[in-house]
């Protein structure tokens, strides 16, 4: 899983192994506040989403 924000810089890239959950959550209280790019990679392509933090 990736986090980018706007101009293309990643933030936060985590891995998980043999991942069976269904749900996550990030903590994003050390983003800045504005569009961000989540991106996750799976074994069937990518999924990516962008997201918006507000202060």
């Amino acid at each position: 899983m990736r986090v980018y924000d706007l101009s293309g810089k990643l933030v936060m890239e985590q891995l998980f192994e043999k991942f069976k959950e269904q749900q996550i959550r990030i903590q994003i209280d050390g983003y800045s506040s504005g569009t961000h790019i989540l991106q996750i990679i799976t074994p069937d392509g990518y999924l990516t989403k962008k997201f918006v933090k507000v202060e």
